[in-house]
C-alpha cells in the first residue's frame, strides 16, 4: 500500500477552475502515495479514486459516511463515472 501524504483541507478553495484541476493533477500525477483531500470543488473530486461524504443523523443522533470507490478501469474524469463501475460502501 501506497504512504499517506497529509491531509489537505479545501487547498482549492481560493483557486478559480482551471488552477483547481491543475491542482488535482498534480495530485492524480503522484499516484505512489494516497491523499486524503477535502474539497467542494468538481475539478479536484471528479478525478478522486474514492469520494467519502459525511452527514448528520437525524436528531443528534452523530453522524455516518458513505464511501464509493471507483473500478481501476475506469478513468479519471470519465464522464461514465458514477454508474455501474463504482462500489458503495457504508462505514461504520
Amino acid at each position: 500500500m501506497a504512504p499517506l501524504h497529509p491531509t489537505t483541507d479545501e487547498i482549492d478553495c481560493a483557486l478559480d477552475a482551471a488552477h483547481a484541476a491543475r491542482v488535482a493533477n498534480y495530485i492524480l500525477a503522484h499516484q505512489s502515495a494516497q491523499y486524503l483531500v477535502v474539497s467542494h470543488k468538481p475539478q479536484v473530486f471528479e478525478r478522486a479514486g474514492c469520494l467519502v461524504g459525511v452527514y448528520s443523523l437525524p436528531a443528534g443522533g452523530g453522524s455516518g459516511a458513505v464511501a464509493v470507490q471507483f473500478d481501476d478501469d475506469t478513468a479519471p474524469g470519465d464522464a461514465t463515472r458514477g454508474g455501474s463501475a463504482c462500489k458503495l460502501h457504508a462505514l461504520g
